[in-house]
């Protein structure tokens, strides 16, 4: 028998006063919460029932189970115990709601003779404010974690029993500790805003990040008690070591991140509970009618309310400056990707393309909005030159889908991939002039607004990404809109035009489509258009008409674009990593194949071929049940929303790692640029700057919180799409679906663990 089985099988710790207490505490909630259930069913329910004793069974799961044991040999299980203790077992007790239930639950006289004195002001009380401040919550469990993990406490706990059960003992108090405030259980009342609850989470992420890292990257072993013991089933104890660091990173990590997520979008919808403090339990205990009632409210901080924002976005030529300083720096790049240096390095067309922009632009997506279509110059020429051109004709109804720009987004990460147009300044060039003359040419045989709406790949991308964005433009009133006539923000005024995309503001549901382009702003008479704070992902799952796109259930394309972004950028940003690349040109060099013909072929599969397959499959689940609520077609246009949070946590890793090494090499660049025509003002260009840096510290930490980001609003959109259907359907939607997102999340680990190609740096160009 395996010698960690029999562990296992020998060792269940049936203490009879661990047994008693558990069975007491529940028994007592138990009778408290079938009386409080009578008067106040809405708050007391039966989750809160089964959130307290999932904690309770979690709590005996770590110290009967042999897990107890097990940690005697294996570090990684003591770690999970460990996990069990502070970030399990506290947070489910605390949604129990566990004081009321069992305050009521105790006999009357134990209520007002042993109870009572400390729910009256006092020391006891004053006592109980301080320990319970968020500060205080903060600071123990975090001190506790890292003391009782120093060498000679850790292994004193595994000497002596005693010591053992005092950790378990304060690592379980450290835990509830810790959450109180996060959780904050009825009917007590927060101290800090619930805001503050979002840095307190990722702050305490943080520091679980740094005590996992040293776990897992630590060159010897920290506890020589292991080092003394038999190794079991081959794992040597500073590979187990670097598991147990893995076990509290990840999974820790997902266990702060998942209220951070909650939290938001519980702020971000406006509810909030009316404050009790904790002196009134005792009455509300016993009148618990009494309890309060849960409010909502509409938090709406407007960007436009702002007046010096307001006077630039509603003058009409603020966008033509900043398109015009765009332009003049398109035409920098043309010329110097057609006349300068081929070497990508050192030219304006391999760095500020590639590197700069692409970083700048995506990560402005997810902090502002689409900032990019706002300050798009390839429109910029048509608009110069509308007088003296005709008026463009409608854009074909056979063609008014995205079905073109999702052909061209694949030939474009295709050709990138394929033929290296990143290593090419003369190529990327000639893009930007051929984007230039494509806008041009279609927005003058078409209305303005064709080329952006339904031809341009590097907009449907930001269309996507921009569904994530915290910012929207809408109309602040309804009635104000209402009682409009002359829909001004869709048709325009004598003096300004209206939105060309035909998105009409009362109607428009999230960014889609939306350029931010401000005509419509600049054009509604009642200054009733704001830039409103959204709660990112929150269009994914609402399947509602979309003024200019109309139901996302009804949109083939619009679900293949998405599909096409979301596997694209895990291509992307596999086919720069070295594991990968070698394997492309041995396969390549076995079937005696050209590579670049192998590495088309391989680009094909993954962002046409294997999302198909996939979501297809996924979407046939449920048939195989019984006949579902929506159609095959239905299922996969409204499931594949779910990629969106996924796909662009993906591209912000890759685009981000991008520029947070190499954000320096513009500087030897436009150095060499100015020198070239005769601006030696700017220096001597120091070529040590267009290397790549050393990735900070910071960035593999980020990199992995952006993905778990992506994850969690991924499975919360899967979620939330199969809220509507049956039980039987639901679990026949989410199991497929989750599966996919959770395979993708772990092949984005992957990825940021290898070595990445320094692309646009003269590293990769050595």
């Amino acid at each position: 028998m395996d010698p960690l089985l029999d562990v296992a099988l020998r060792t269940w710790n049936w203490e009879p006063w661990l047994l008693g207490t558990m069975s007491v505490t529940a028994l007592v909630y138990l009778r408290g919460w079938r009386l409080l259930r009578r008067t106040n069913p809405l708050e007391f329910d039966t989750r809160r029932l089964a959130c307290f004793l999932g904690g309770l069974a979690a709590v005996l799961f770590a110290l009967v189970s042999p897990l107890d044991a097990l940690g005697q040999l294996r570090l990684s299980l003591h770690m999970v115990q460990h996990l069990l203790l502070t970030m399990v077992a506290p947070p489910l007790v605390w949604l129990g709601a566990p004081a009321l239930p069992l305050l009521r639950g105790l006999p009357l006289f134990v209520q007002r003779e042993w109870i009572g004195p400390f729910l009256r002001p006092g020391p006891a009380q004053r006592a109980l404010d301080a320990l319970s401040h968020p500060i205080v919550c903060w600071v123990v469990p975090v001190a506790c974690l890292w003391l009782w993990h120093l060498p000679w406490p850790y292994e004193r706990t595994l000497a002596d029993p005693a010591w053992h059960k005092a950790e378990h003992t304060m690592f379980l108090a450290a835990g509830l500790l810790f959450w109180w405030p996060v959780v904050q259980p009825y009917p007590s009342v927060a101290r800090w805003s619930r805001w503050a609850m979002v840095p307190y989470l990722l702050l305490a992420d943080v520091q679980n990040t740094i005590f996992s890292a040293v776990f897992c990257f630590s060159p010897t072993v920290i506890y020589s008690h292991y080092v003394e013991l038999p190794h079991f089933a081959s794992a040597d104890p500073l590979t187990d070591q670097a598991i147990a660091g893995a076990i509290m990173w990840i999974p820790g990590s997902g266990l702060f991140l998942v209220p951070v997520a909650l939290l938001l979008m519980q702020l971000l919808r406006g509810q909030r509970p009316i404050p009790v403090t904790i002196r009134t339990m005792g009455a509300t205990a016993g009148l618990p009618s009494s309890a309060p009632k849960r409010t909502w409210s509409r938090l709406s901080p407007d960007i436009f309310r702002l007046r010096r924002i307001n006077q630039a976005a509603r003058w009409p030529h603020t966008r033509t400056i900043v398109q015009v300083a765009m332009l003049l720096l398109a035409a920098a790049i043309v010329l110097d990707g057609l006349t300068g240096p081929q070497l990508a390095p050192t030219n304006l067309a391999g760095v500020l393309p590639w590197t700069h922009w692409r970083g700048l632009t995506v990560l402005a997506l997810f902090a502002v909005g689409n900032l990019f279509c706002f300050a798009c110059p390839f429109t910029l020429p048509r608009r110069f030159f509308a007088p003296w051109l005709p008026k463009g004709q409608a854009w074909p109804r056979v063609l008014r889908t995205k079905w073109i720009a999702v052909a061209l987004v694949v030939i474009y990460l295709g050709c990138y991939e394929v033929f290296g147009l990143w290593s090419s300044p003369a190529w990327t060039a000639w893009i930007i002039v051929g984007y230039f003359l494509a806008a041009f040419a279609i927005d003058t045989f078409f209305r303005a607004g064709s080329f952006c709406k339904y031809v341009c790949p590097i907009g449907q991308f930001h269309f996507v990404q921009s569904l994530l964005s915290p910012l929207e433009l809408r109309t602040r009133d309804a009635a104000t809109c209402q009682s409009c006539t002359s829909h001004a923000c869709l048709h325009g005024t004598a003096q300004q035009p209206g939105c060309e995309l035909q998105i009409f503001l009362p109607k428009k549901q999230g960014n889609f489509d939306c350029t931010l382009c401000l005509a419509c702003v600049q054009a509604c008479p009642s200054n009733n258009i704001g830039l409103l704070p959204i709660l990112p992902a929150a269009e994914l799952a609402r399947d509602v008409p979309r003024s200019g796109v109309g139901r996302w259930s009804r949109r083939t394309d619009i679900a293949a674009l998405v599909a096409v972004l979301a596997f694209g950028a895990f291509a992307n940003a596999a086919g720069m990593v070295a594991p990968i690349l070698a394997w492309q040109d041995r396969i390549a060099e076995q079937l005696d194949i050209p590579a670049v013909l192998f590495v088309a072929s391989v680009f094909a599969v993954e962002v046409i071929v294997l999302p198909a397959l996939l979501l297809g499959a996924a979407a046939l689940a449920p048939f195989m049940i019984t006949t579902p609520q929506q159609s095959w077609r239905e299922n996969v246009c409204r499931y594949a929303m779910c990629l969106v949070p996924i796909g662009a946590a993906m591209w912000i890793v890759h685009f981000g790692f991008h520029f947070a090494t190499s954000a320096g090499t513009i500087i030897p660049v436009t150095q060499r640029f100015a020198a070239d025509w005769q601006l030696a003002s700017l220096g001597t260009p120091d070529w040590q700057c267009g290397c790549c840096a050393v990735p900070p510290g910071w960035l593999l930490k980020s990199e992995m919180l952006v993905l778990g980001l992506g994850l969690l609003l991924s499975l919360h959109t899967v979620y939330r799409l199969s809220k509507s259907l049956t039980r039987t359907h639901r679990i026949a939607s989410l199991l497929p679906y989750s599966a996919i997102v959770v395979a993708l999340y772990l092949l984005g680990l992957w990825i940021i663990f290898q070595p990445m190609q320094m692309r646009g740096t003269m590293l990769a160009a050595g």
